[in-house]
C-alpha cells in the first residue's frame, strides 16, 4: 500500500543525465559570475597576481576568489569537511559505520554538508575581515564583512547540494566534476 505524498524516484536515460551533468555545471560557471558586494575585486585581483599562494587557491577556486563572486569558495570546504570526516571514522569507528547502510549514509552526507556549512563561514568571516583590514571592501561596517560571507557560504552549500545531487540522480561524481570544472574554467 503506497503511503500518501510518496513518489518514487524516476530513472532518468544516459542522454537526459548527461544533459542534467551538463546543465548543473553550467548553472555553476553562471553563479561565478555573481558579485559579491561591497568589495573592491580589482584591489583583489591585484594580490592574487602578485601572491603565488592566493594565485593557486584562485585556481582551484576556479578564478571565483579573484572575481570575489557568489562561488568564491568553490567546493572546498565541503571537501575539507568530507575528509575530516573520514578521518574521523578512523579515531571513531561509529563514524565510519554510518556509511554501511541507506540511513547512515544520509546521516553522514547530512553531517558533511552541517560541517563544511561551517568551514564556509568561519573561512569566508576571515576572507573578509583580513580584506576588510586591507581596505579591499568599499566600507568598514560589520555588515559589509557579514553579508559577502554569508552569501559566500550560501555559494558553497549550493555547491555542495549540487555534487550531491550529480552523485545521486545525474552522471558522475558530482565534487570531482565541479572542481574540474572550475580549474578547466580558470584557463
Amino acid at each position: 500500500m503506497k503511503s500518501k505524498g510518496y513518489r518514487p524516484k524516476k530513472e532518468f536515460t544516459m542522454k537526459q543525465k548527461l544533459a542534467g551533468t551538463a546543465l548543473c555545471l553550467l548553472l555553476y560557471r553562471v553563479l561565478s559570475f555573481v558579485p559579491l558586494p561591497f568589495v573592491d575585486s580589482s584591489y583583489i585581483q591585484a594580490a592574487i597576481g602578485m601572491n603565488g599562494s592566493l594565485g593557486l587557491l584562485n585556481v582551484l577556486s576556479g578564478g571565483n576568489l579573484g572575481n570575489m563572486s557568489f562561488m568564491a569558495l568553490g567546493i572546498g570546504p565541503w571537501i575539507t569537511a568530507s575528509i575530516i570526516l573520514q578521518l574521523g571514522g578512523i579515531v571513531f569507528p561509529s563514524i565510519a559505520d554510518m556509511n554501511k547502510d541507506a540511513d547512515g549514509k544520509k546521516k553522514y552526507r547530512r553531517i558533511t554538508f552541517i560541517l563544511s556549512a561551517v568551514f564556509a563561514f568561519v573561512e569566508s568571516i576571515g576572507i573578509m575581515a583580513g580584506y576588510g583590514k586591507a581596505g579591499w571592501l568599499l566600507g568598514d561596517s560589520w555588515y559589509h564583512i557579514l553579508i559577502p560571507a554569508f552569501l559566500m557560504m550560501c555559494g558553497t552549500g549550493i555547491l555542495s547540494l549540487m555534487g550531491w545531487y550529480i552523485d545521486e540522480r545525474l552522471f558522475g561524481n558530482g565534487t570531482s566534476l565541479i572542481l574540474t570544472t572550475g580549474i578547466l574554467c580558470s584557463y
